[in-house]
């Protein structure tokens, strides 16, 4: 994320247009993908539709255990990408999405990537739609949100007539990604078997409409990590990640608004003394936002749970109020979330350095 973010949440203006005058109405079709406006729900990104799926450039790398490295290319257009590939629609299928500022050769992906295929014969399709997420555009990467969205849509058809049933398709997305992974979920009519989102973005999103953001109806299933939902206090940094309570079950990492061995800016003086001292802050803004996808890593390597507990708040979770999976009041977060245990609000604590469990 980096230092342009940082000063994105904390000077909105220059992410989001400060002129409260309504924005001009617009529309633009993109063939099978369907068209697109600025119109309510819609306005959540300052006027802004979608770019081009040329201008956007999103690419589908499908890897299998019998291609773990180099992966193909998967075309949302073209049924023969699919059969070029090692496709299997009898493998349950997992797409990773990267948010604002990423691309597909995050190591984060990558990790992942490689922890799924150590863990199942899967189909995993890392998702890269960096020239639609270029800093420092938030509100163009928002807009653009629904366009990958509608391609992943589009590529999952593809795979249903295939042979893939819905109930094994999971959608695994960061931050943007997450929203991006809400959206494609809502288009295939909520009949995705999982979604987990890692720290949804915020900006933009929190307590909009549910047709625009990640909600718990967008698939049978849905598991939230919250690491950064700070909230502002006295003109300091808000967290990138939403704290409002959005899946099926939610789990607050630490009370959800900071992680333990992150650095927290406060203020835009806090910033801007950083600039000028020539110091690099991109770990100390985004470490508390970027640990939901360590801690979902984590999960699928580690024999060690990441047990959630019911709770009606986190102080009173720190109080030992609530530490116990009676009456189905635990769940665990990560790769192992469980549909049929508890669900709602949970909370847990983490170390402050890998191995995070404990």
């Amino acid at each position: 994320m980096g230092l342009l973010f940082a000063l994105l949440l904390l000077c909105p203006a220059l992410a989001l247009s400060a002129d409260s005058t309504p924005a001009p109405y617009r529309k633009e079709c993109y063939g099978n993908l369907g068209c697109f406006d600025n119109k309510a729900p819609y306005d959540n990104a300052q006027g802004k539709i979608p770019n081009s799926p040329s201008a956007v450039g999103t690419v589908f790398r499908l890897f299998t255990r019998r291609d773990k490295i180099n992966g193909h290319d998967l075309k949302y257009d073209d049924a023969s990408s699919l059969t070029s590939a090692h496709f299997s629609g009898s493998k349950p299928t997992k797409f990773v999405i990267h948010g604002f500022g990423g691309s597909i050769s995050n190591q984060w992906m990558v990790d992942i990537k490689n922890a799924l295929l150590d863990k199942g014969d899967y189909n995993v399709v890392l998702v890269g739609w960096a020239k639609g997420a270029v800093m420092p555009l938030y509100a163009q990467a928002v807009a653009n949100t629904r366009l990958v969205a509608a391609e992943i849509k589009a590529l999952v058809n593809e795979m249903v007539a295939k042979g893939l049933n819905l109930n094994n398709l999971h959608l695994i997305g960061h931050s943007l990604g997450a929203q991006i992974s809400g959206n494609a979920g809502r288009l295939l009519g909520g009949h995705a078997g999982r979604i987990t989102g890692m720290d949804p973005a915020r900006p933009s999103y929190e307590f909009k409409s549910t047709t625009v953001r990640l909600d718990s109806s967008d698939a049978k299933f849905v598991d939230v990590i919250h690491t950064n939902g700070l909230v502002a206090q006295n003109g300091g940094l808000q967290g990138y990640g939403v704290f409002q309570q959005t899946g099926t079950v939610d789990f607050y990492v630490n009370g959800g608004e900071k992680q333990p061995g992150c650095k927290d800016i406060s203020a835009i003086a806090d910033i801007w003394d950083k600039i000028f001292g020539k110091r690099d802050i991109g770990q100390d803004v985004s470490c508390s936002h970027g640990r939901s996808h360590d801690y979902f890593l984590e999960s699928i390597k580690s024999h060690c749970a990441f047990t959630g507990y019911k709770c009606a708040s986190y102080a009173d979770y720190e109080k030992g109020l609530c530490k116990s999976c009676s009456n189905n009041g635990c769940n665990v977060m990560g790769f192992n979330a469980d549909p049929h245990k508890a669900r709602g609000k949970l909370y847990l604590d983490t170390k402050s350095a890998s191995p995070f469990c404990s």
